[in-house]
């Protein structure tokens, strides 16, 4: 009956020892479901993300086209109006027309976000950048009824991309006024 006992005893621990074993791989096992779970929640929410910002992709892409076809058709008429015009009223024409290419160049710019762009720098003159803003610059600080002057002090060729000085140029000023 000792031996009985004996071997009980060692058959317990050993089950016991086997049992222990084996719940702990079913733990290591139930907490890389666990991580793989998680992880495949997160993919399944970037996927949803990633088709949300392609849909905003394909709708900018749509609106930017039918934003696009009124402005050229604009820009065709007051191309041909400036044409027509006195000289004094050619300034205001080429200006629109300036305006429309500029407006025309941020849907470019809103586009290229999602197709990475990358940045054209040329060597310019940030005066003459300036200068070539200048009309359109004073024309809205006389319509708030502010004085604008310029100073331009003489300044090295910079490599710019050259139309987004202009926007940031812009930007500045209108915000300033």
């Amino acid at each position: 009956m000792y031996k009985f006992k004996q071997q009980n005893l060692r058959h317990n621990y050993y089950l016991e020892h086997l049992v222990a074993e084996r719940t702990e791989e079913l733990q290591a096992a139930n907490n890389l479901l666990t991580l793989e779970i998680i992880e495949r929640q997160r993919t399944e929410i970037e996927m949803v993300r990633l088709e949300k910002l392609n849909l905003i992709g394909e709708m900018a892409a749509s609106i930017s086209h039918e934003v696009r076809n009124p402005m050229t058709t604009v820009k065709g008429f007051l191309q041909l109006l400036k044409d027509k015009q006195e000289s004094k009223d050619k300034e205001y024409f080429e200006i629109m027309i300036e305006e429309l290419d500029r407006a025309n160049s941020i849907l470019s710019e809103f586009l290229s976000i999602t197709r990475n762009k990358p940045t054209i720098l040329e060597w310019y003159n940030i005066n003459d950048i300036v200068t070539s803003t200048l009309p359109l610059l004073q024309a809205d600080a006389q319509n708030n009824d502010k004085l604008l002057t310029v100073q331009l002090n003489d300044v090295p060729d910079l490599q710019l991309d050259i139309q987004e000085i202009r926007q940031l140029l812009l930007d500045l000023v209108r915000n300033g006024i």
